[in-house]
């Protein structure tokens, strides 16, 4: 199951169009409600993300996921606009089911199941010359930290499995978009 709630506070006394949205979602099994289908890849990390696994005893365990987001968008002119953005989860997998179970991870420490958390903040700003016209940037910072060494997506040796920890990383991108 999930849970999911939100709020958008309109600001206008501080510029005209401006917003906040706040939103908190707790899932229990559910992992695609709080925004994961599948595995979590960040940089050489690779987590997997079942929604519930089975444990050496037979026993059916759920992953449990907890994230809270938070934007704000601010018009500096009618034409100039920016978000400030940021999200803050952490990722919960049952202590039965966090073993070196896949071939090669044992050897090296690592885990394919493991709680984690994960942390990212980034802004954009964005300049609508004529109407339905956006160009703009953005940059994002993002980082996972599981907690304990995990299965790196990078090959190592013929047979075997790197293993990593924290990763962070920064993303940016430039947009020109015409909406018809």
């Amino acid at each position: 199951f999930a849970v999911s709630g939100g709020v958008k506070v309109n600001l206008p006394m501080i510029a005209a169009g401006d917003v906040l949205w706040l939103q908190a979602t707790y899932s229990d099994g559910a992992n695609s409600y709080a925004g994961f289908g599948g595995n979590l890849n960040q940089g050489r990390t690779n987590l997997f993300l079942a929604d519930a696994v089975v444990d050496r005893s037979g026993n059916l365990r759920t992953t449990e996921i907890f994230n809270v987001h938070a934007a704000f968008l601010h018009y500096w002119t009618p034409q100039v606009r920016q978000s400030l953005f940021g999200t803050y989860g952490r990722i919960d997998v049952a202590n039965a089911v966090q073993t070196g179970f896949v071939a090669g991870a044992v050897a090296l420490g690592n885990v394919p199941f493991t709680d984690s958390e994960y942390f990212q903040v980034g802004s954009n700003l964005i300049y609508s010359p004529v109407r339905d016209l956006d160009i703009g940037v953005e940059i994002l910072y993002r980082e996972v930290d599981p907690r304990r060494r995990v299965i790196s997506a990078e090959p190592a040796f013929a047979g075997t499995q790197r293993s990593v920890g924290q990763q962070d990383t920064f993303e940016g991108r430039f947009r020109i978009q015409r909406d018809f």
